[in-house]
């Protein structure tokens, strides 16, 4: 990307901020994982560093586990910035209390950073972690895993729902498409 992605701005806000907004409209309690909080300071959530540095994704994941005094939390990634309440609540009244995970898709793309991960699993993320394990699909193999599809769940539901926006041109793609369904209006 060739910047912060958690600071890019959209909606008037940097992805972190927009998206803890919306989890807020789910959660009782928002908390941002990340390696420098102290970016994050502006925003009126707490943060917690990463217990495992430079452990990426799962590292944050296994730092939301480890704080959490709940037997689980609901994981959404911050460049996910199309999200919407509707989709998280529609994903938490499907998580599967059999299941360590629940994670969602729409059509092909699953999105293993937008799920509900039971606290129950973070002791084979410790370990998958400890052994130097890193991509997040390779941990959903070792876990009881399932996937709710959300273009079943949610009719009419984008199919940008679950774009991660991990380019400047994925970027600049959706300020456009945002641009242009406000003069639509």
């Amino acid at each position: 990307m060739g910047s912060d992605k958690a600071l890019l701005q959209w909606k008037g806000k940097p992805f972190v901020g927009h998206t803890a907004d919306i989890l807020s409209e789910v959660c009782l309690q928002v908390v941002i994982i990340g390696d420098k909080t102290e970016r994050f300071s502006d925003l009126s959530y707490s943060c917690f560093e990463d217990i495992i540095p430079s452990a990426g994704p799962l590292g944050g994941i296994h730092s939301a586990l480890t704080h959490s005094t709940i037997d689980h939390v609901l994981v959404c990634a911050c460049d996910l910035p199309l999200i919407s309440a509707g989709v998280l609540e529609s994903l938490v009244g499907q998580r599967s209390k059999d299941s360590e995970i629940t994670i969602a898709r729409y059509n092909d793309v699953t999105q293993p950073l937008l799920g509900i991960y039971e606290r129950r699993c973070l002791s084979k993320l410790s370990d998958f972690l400890e052994k130097g394990g890193r991509k997040v699909r390779e941990f959903l193999k070792q876990c009881r895993t399932e996937t709710v599809d959300l273009q079943s769940l949610i009719p009419g539901l984008s199919e940008d729902i679950l774009l991660n926006v991990n380019t400047v041109e994925d970027y600049r793609r959706i300020k456009a498409e945002k641009a242009n369904s406000k003069r639509q209006e």
